[in-house]
């Protein structure tokens, strides 16, 4: 009786099991992020020669206060360095507002920023409802105050620390005193300028930096020209601007660095990417209100060896990286990128600008990683940018509800090319 109530028993077990997997197995399977679409880009001349493979920055704000995103955009390939800016026409196209258009070519717009410049930032430096310009070259810091109509005024320009390889830039207020702070890479690390709250920027004979250790346990840090990107972040919500950097070549690894609110940071955690790991960004990609963090390796020409270009990495709330990551397609040699919701559903994306991919036997696209909210990343197309799409911007251009993509480019000369979506 016992041995037949037990075969029951069994038969029922497997029964049960059977069931369940049929109902598994029958469960839709989880859909992928929605795939955004969009028209072919339009493209606008501006003076200067082809960027290539060099970064170079660009900016997005409503510079002439008429509701609509502008673009600004500086040229690396410039011994006298120029920022242009393009006005919006209120319908997603640049260059016929006669305020300022860079398309008249008078003098008046072009501003010079110093020779090389490779980034160019925007926020309202001095509370007076306006978005400014801060711009910075191998040589010079830069700062322009807005008008309100898309023009300018120069505030401030200063000698920053020769920097010998890519630039970043990042405006943020690390010390907590209402007024934003400019941190820009330099040869000894990230360089601290500390707001006045006035457009410019306090100096002293012993700069505030910022750099990482190579070693473990660490040592003193070590001057370097290979930092290749960072990002302010949050990553333990104390309220504090934390920091994400990426080294390229001496150990291809991306740091975590947690800020003391005086403008210095502490190193906390590492982990080692791809070959070249270039810029990088923070963002809550499983939306756990703590910023995790992704970088885009460059020169990823053979994925099928070196692995995806694009890597994201969790964070646990202390600055410290968890579990192995996640690698997704940015393209082959994706050189800068932005994070948005580009697809509407909640979630971040990754927009990266490849300048060229062996795959797709591309001499530029723009590459879109699709978050799930869950710290993955889905292919969400190609867009075809012509040539060596730079540092993208992504915002609704046109006002129709949905994020568009900017990015500068070359055909010989300077472009900027802009991506509506459908």
């Amino acid at each position: 009786m016992i041995r037949h109530l037990r075969r029951q028993t069994i038969h029922g077990a497997r029964l049960f099991a059977s069931i369940l997997m049929l109902s598994v197995l029958a469960l839709p399977a989880a859909a992928a992020p929605p795939v955004p679409q969009f028209h072919a880009a339009d493209t606008y001349l501006i003076p200067g020669v082809g960027e290539g493979f060099h970064e170079s920055g660009t900016a997005s704000a409503d510079f002439n206060n008429d509701g609509y995103p502008d673009i600004a955009v500086v040229n690396w390939f410039q011994i006298v360095g120029r920022v242009f800016v393009l006005l919006n026409r209120g319908d997603g196209t640049f260059g016929g507002n006669p305020v300022e258009t860079l398309w008249n070519y008078r003098s008046s717009d072009l501003i010079g920023v110093g020779p090389l410049p490779g980034t160019v930032l925007t926020a309202d430096l001095n509370h007076d409802g306006n978005a400014d310009l801060v711009t910075a070259s191998h040589f010079l810091v830069t700062v322009f105050l807005g008008k309100g109509d898309g023009s300018f005024t120069k505030s401030d320009q200063f000698f920053q620390i020769l920097h010998a390889g890519q630039l970043d830039g990042s405006l943020a207020d690390v010390n907590r005193d209402g007024k934003i702070d400019l941190l820009v890479q330099a040869t000894l690390g990230i360089q601290t300028f500390l707001g006045n709250g006035d457009g410019t920027f306090k100096r002293s004979l012993f700069p505030i930096y910022t750099s990482v250790s190579y070693t473990n346990p660490p040592l003193p840090p070590i001057p370097v020209f290979t930092m290749s990107g960072f990002d302010l972040v949050n990553l333990n919500n104390d309220g504090i601007p934390d920091m994400l950097v990426s080294d390229a070549f001496i150990s291809r690894s991306v740091y975590s660095l947690l800020g003391r609110g005086d403008g210095t940071f502490r190193q906390i955690d590492k982990f080692r990417s791809g070959f070249a790991p270039g810029g990088t960004l923070g963002g809550d990609f499983n939306e756990d209100g703590i910023d995790d963090a992704v970088v885009i390796n460059e020169f990823n020409i053979l994925p099928e060896i070196q692995g995806e270009s694009g890597d994201s990495r969790l964070t646990d709330g202390t600055g410290h990286f968890v579990g192995s990551g996640v690698r997704f397609d940015c393209g082959g040699i994706p050189i800068a990128f932005a994070l948005a919701d580009i697809n509407h559903d909640g979630h971040l994306d990754a927009v990266c600008s490849d300048v060229f991919s062996l795959q797709d036997f591309s001499l530029g696209q723009i590459a879109i990683g699709l978050g799930d909210g869950q710290g993955n990343f889905y292919p969400g197309g190609k867009l075809p940018i012509y040539f060596f799409p730079q540092t993208p911007v992504v915002a609704d251009f046109n006002r129709d509800g949905k994020l568009d993509i900017a990015a500068p480019g070359t055909i010989g000369v300077s472009t900027v090319h802009v991506a509506l979506q459908k």
